[in-house]
C-alpha cells in the first residue's frame, strides 16, 4: 500500500475509533444523563399532581370546618330548623363549592339530614347509593379528612365537630362532607397541572413497595407517571397517572445524533485536508524521494540528487540522503581504487592486471606481448627472521624499482604474495633479453632493512603472445610456469616458458602436480608402519609412519617422487595434518589393543615447523585420541635445522615442554653440528643409513658411529640405527645396544602387517 494510501487509512481508522469511542462509550453515558433529567421532570409533575388532589383535599376540609363551626349549624343540630337547610343547600351551595354530599348527625350519631347532588346534570342521588355507611363511622369522633373507595367512585370525605363560633360548649352533632372523584374532577385537577390524567379506582400496590408514586418509560417516545393515594376503608389504593411524549430524552437523543453526523462531516472534511496537506508538503517529497532512490537502485547512478524543500525533517532527510550519496559515489570510488590496485604497493592487483593485459590484447591482436612473472627468492626467510612488516617494507622496494624500470605503456602489477607480473610489448627478443637482465641487475642492489642489509635475487619466467597462449589467463599461468624451473636451475635468472615447454621431466612435474591436487581431495594417501627394534632385535618398542601415494593408475609411488612437488605447491601442511591425526588414530588402537608401550614418530616438514598451527594441531589430536605425549616423537631432518635453526628451536622447544619427544633425523648427511644437540634439545638421534654402509667391514666407519654413540650416550641422548640391512650389520649394532631400524628387520608395511609382528614378538 502506497503512503497516501496508509495515511488516508489511518485517518479513516482514527476517526472512526473516536466515533466508536463516543457511540459505546460516551453515548451511553450522556442518553443516562438525559434519562435522569427526564425522571426528574416526570417526578415533579407527579408532585404536581399529587399536590392538586391534595389541595382538594383542603378545600373540603375548609368548607367542613367553616360550616361546622357557625352558630347556625351549631342551632341546627339543636333545633332542627328547616329554614336553615333552605337557606344553605340549595343546588348552588353544591356547585360554587364543587362538593357532591353533605351530612348532618347529631350528638347520637344520628342522621340529621343528608343530601347528595350531581353537579353533572344538578339532579340528587341517595347517598347510600355511593358509599356504606359503615365507611362514615371512623369520621365521627374527630375532624378527619381522607378518600374512601365508594362504590362506584373513590370519595373524598372531610369531617368536623358541630360548636358555635364564640361560645365554648361541647358538641352537638358532626358535619360531612363528600366530593365524589369522577371523570369532572380529574378533568379540572389535569386543567389545573397541564397534564393528560387519567383515573384507575382500584388497584393493588406491592407491599413491599415503598414509593407511593411510579414513573415507567413504555417504549422510545411515550413515558408514563403515576401517584398512588391510599383508601382509609380498604387496602386498595387509587391511581392518577398520565402518559406524555419524552420530550427531554428525544430531544437528547436527537441531538447526539446530529452531533455524530456533524462530527462525521468534520472529520470527513479534515481528513480530506489533513491528506491533502500531507500529500503536497510531505507525501509527495518522500514519493520523490522514493522514486530518486528507486531509480538509482536500477540505474546505479550516484550523480542523482534531491533539491531540499524545506528546513524540516523530510528536508532534513533529503539533504541527509544526499550526503549519502555522496559518501557511495566516494566510497565507490575507494572500492574501485580497492578492487584496481594492490593497497601495499599501489600496483594494480591480480584481477586488474589480467583485465588490462586482456584489454591490450585485444585492441591490437598483432602486436607481440611478452608477460614476465618475477618471484623473490628466499622471501620468506625475511619474513621468518625480520617479521611481515619489513617484509611488507622490501615488496615496497621492489616494486618501485619494477615501475622505474618499465615506460608508462607497459603494465607492472603485483600477482600476490612475492610474486610480481609485467606485460610489456616488444618486437625484438634480443631487447627481452635486455630487459631481464636489467631487472636482475635492479633487483640485485642491497636493501637495507633497519640494521641488516639484504641481497635480493629474483627468479623469472617470461611467455610471450601468441606462441605460448592467446589470453592474458594462459600467459601469466605459462610465464609462472617457466619461473618455477628458473626457480629449480638454480634462481636468480630467467627462463623462456617455449624453452621449457617440450622438456619430458616438465610434462612429468606438471601432470604430478595435477594429479597431487586430487589426490588429497581423493584420500588416495595411506600410511605404512616401519617398525622400530630394541632389546637386540627382540621387541618392537616403536613405528615411524611413511606416507605413501596409492596412484590409481600408476600405483604405489614412493615418497621422494611427490613430497618436493608438494612442499612447493603448498599442499605439505595438509597432508602433513592428515598424516598425524591418521598415526595417532592408528597408534590410539593399537593401545587399546594392549600394545600401550608403543611409540610414534612422524616425520615433519620445514613448512609445518614455520606454522604455530602445527603445533595446536599436535597438542589437540594427542588430548583427542588421549595419548600420552611421550608416545610421539616429531623427527625433524637435519638439512632443515641448517636453513631454519632460530624457528624450529623455538618449534622444538614448545614441543617438548608438552612432552614430544623430538627426533633428529638423517644425522651425519648434512652439515652435521654437534651444536645442534644443543640448540634444539633433541631426545632422540636416528643416524643415517650411510654410516651402515660399511659396517662393519670400514673401521673408520666404526670408529665414528662407535663415537656418535659414545657421545649420545654421554649426553642421555637415545641413538637409533638406520639402515640395518644384513645380519652382519645386525650383530655388530645390537653389541652396541642401540635401537635398529631397517629392511633386516621389517619393509614398511601396512597396520595388520604390523600387528602380525607384534602378535608373535611383542
Amino acid at each position: 500500500m502506497k503512503l497516501k494510501g496508509k495515511v488516508i487509512v489511518l485517518s479513516i481508522i482514527s476517526v472512526t475509533s473516536l466515533l466508536l469511542f463516543l457511540f459505546l462509550l460516551v453515548n451511553p453515558l450522556l442518553l443516562e444523563r438525559y434519562r435522569d433529567l427526564e425522571e426528574t421532570i416526570m417526578a415533579e409533575n407527579v408532585k404536581r399532581v399529587e399536590n392538586a388532589f391534595n389541595n382538594e383535599i383542603n378545600r373540603l376540609s375548609m368548607i367542613v370546618r367553616d360550616y361546622a363551626v357557625w352558630d347556625d349549624t351549631y342551632e341546627f343540630i339543636q333545633d332542627k330548623n328547616e329554614d336553615y337547610i333552605r337557606s344553605n343547600w340549595v343546588d348552588d351551595t353544591f356547585l360554587s363549592n364543587q362538593i357532591h354530599m353533605v351530612l348532618y348527625f347529631d350528638e347520637n350519631e344520628d342522621l340529621i339530614y343528608e343530601k347528595g347532588l350531581n353537579l353533572n346534570d344538578e339532579t340528587t342521588f341517595d347517598i347510600a347509593d355511593e358509599i356504606d355507611k359503615e365507611d362514615l363511622v371512623s369520621f365521627y369522633e374527630t375532624r378527619k379528612s381522607g378518600l374512601i373507595a365508594g362504590k362506584e367512585h373513590p370519595i373524598i370525605l372531610a369531617s368536623h365537630r358541630i360548636y358555635p363560633s364564640l361560645k365554648n360548649q361541647t358538641s352537638t352533632g358532626i358535619l360531612i362532607m363528600g366530593i365524589i372523584v369522577d371523570d369532572a374532577l380529574v378533568d379540572r385537577i389535569a386543567d389545573n397541572v397541564q397534564l393528560p390524567l387519567v383515573i384507575e379506582e382500584q388497584i393493588i400496590l406491592d407491599t413491599e413497595s415503598s414509593n407511593d408514586y411510579n414513573i415507567q418509560i413504555l417504549d422510545k417516545e411515550k413515558v408514563q407517571g403515576s401517584t398512588y393515594f391510599t383508601y382509609d376503608n380498604n387496602l386498595g389504593n387509587m391511581e392518577l397517572s398520565f402518559i406524555v411524549d419524552r420530550t427531554v430524552y428525544q430531544s437528547g437523543s436527537d441531538i447526539l445524533t446530529w452531533f455524530y453526523i456533524f462530527y462525521g462531516i468534520i472529520s470527513v472534511i479534515l481528513t480530506f485536508f489533513i491528506v491533502v496537506i500531507l500529500d503536497k508538503y510531505f507525501i509527495v517529497r518522500l514519493k520523490n524521494l522514493s522514486n530518486e532512490i528507486k531509480y538509482i537502485q536500477e540505474t546505479r547512478d550516484l550523480r542523482k540528487r534531491i533539491v531540499p524543500r524545506g528546513k524540516d525533517e523530510v528536508g532534513t532527510l533529503e539533504h541527509g540522503f544526499n550526503q549519502m550519496l555522496d559518501s557511495l559515489k566516494l566510497s565507490q570510488h575507494e572500492i574501485q581504487e580497492l578492487a584496481m590496485k594492490d593497497s601495499l604497493t599501489g600496483l594494480p592487483n591480480r584481477r586488474h592486471f589480467v583485465d588490462q593485459l586482456n584489454k591490450m590484447l585485444e585492441e591490437d591482436s598483432q602486436q607481440k606481448v611478452t608477460v614476465i612473472f618475477l618471484d623473490i627468492d628466499l622471501f620468506k626467510r625475511v619474513n621468518d627472521t625480520l617479521g611481515h612488516y619489513s617484509g611488507d617494507k622490501l615488496l615496497q622496494e621492489l616494486s618501485a624499482r619494477l615501475k622505474s624500470c618499465f615506460a608508462d605503456n607497459s603494465l607492472v602489477g603485483r600477482w600476490g604474495g612475492d610474486e610480481f607480473v609485467i606485460a610489456m610489448t616488444v618486437v625484438d627478443e634480443s631487447a627481452i633479453d635486455k630487459k631481464a637482465e636489467e631487472l636482475l641487475k635492479s633487483i640485485s642492489d642491497p636493501v637495507e632493512l633497519g640494521s641488516f642489509v639484504f641481497d635480493i635475487t629474483m627468479s623469472m619466467g617470461i611467455s610471450q603472445y601468441p606462441e605460448d597462449g592467446t589470453t592474458g589467463e594462459s600467459l601469466i599461468q605459462n610465464a609462472d610456469i617457466a619461473m618455477y624451473e628458473a626457480k629449480r636451475s638454480g634462481k636468480s635468472q630467467f627462463k623462456y616458458y617455449r624453452d621449457i615447454k617440450q622438456l619430458s621431466y616438465f610434462q612429468n612435474y606438471v601432470t604430478l602436480e595435477r594429479e597431487l591436487k586430487q589426490a588429497l581431495k581423493n584420500k588416495e594417501f595411506v600410511l605404512y608402519y616401519q617398525p622400530i627394534f630394541s632389546d637386540g632385535g627382540k621387541v618392537i618398542s616403536g613405528v615411524e609412519a611413511l606416507v605413501r601415494w596409492i596412484h590409481p593408475e600408476k600405483g604405489l609411488i614412493p615418497p621422494f617422487e611427490f613430497i618436493t612437488a608438494a612442499e612447493e605447491m603448498g599442499i605439505m601442511p595438509d597432508i602433513g595434518d592428515w598424516v598425524l591425526n591418521e598415526g595417532l588414530r592408528q597408534l590410539h588402537q593399537w593401545h587399546t589393543l594392549g600394545y600401550d608401550k608403543l611409540t610414534l614418530s612422524i616425520n615433519a616438514s620445514k613448512t609445518q615447523m614455520m606454522d604455530d598451527r602445527f603445533f595446536k594441531e599436535v597438542s589437540e589430536k594427542l588430548r583427542e585420541y588421549d595419548i600420552r605425549p611421550d608416545r610421539l616423537g616429531i623427527e625433524i631432518t637435519e638439512s632443515d635445522v641448517c636453513d631454519y635453526l632460530d624457528k624450529i628451536t623455538e618449534f622444538t622447544t614448545k614441543l617438548k615442554q608438552l612432552g614430544v619427544k623430538i627426533s633428529l633425523d638423517d644425522f651425519g648427511v648434512g652439515l652435521s653440528s654437534l651444536n645442534y644437540l644443543k640448540e634444539i634439545k633433541v631426545t632422540q638421534l636416528k643416524v643415517d643409513r650411510s654410516f651402515m654402509r660399511r659396517i662393519p667391514e670400514d673401521q673408520y666407519d666404526c670408529a665414528l658411529l662407535s663415537g656418535i654413540c659414545t657421545l649420545c650416550e654421554k649426553l642421555n641422548i637415545e641413538v637409533v640405527t638406520e639402515g640395518v640391512e644384513t645380519k652382519q650389520q645386525f650383530e655388530y649394532i645390537a653389541n652396541q645396544n642401540h635401537k635398529m631400524q631397517g629392511y633386516y628387520f621389517s619393509h614398511p608395511v601396512l597396520p595388520d602387517q604390523l600387528e602380525e609382528q607384534l602378535r608373535r614378538l611383542n
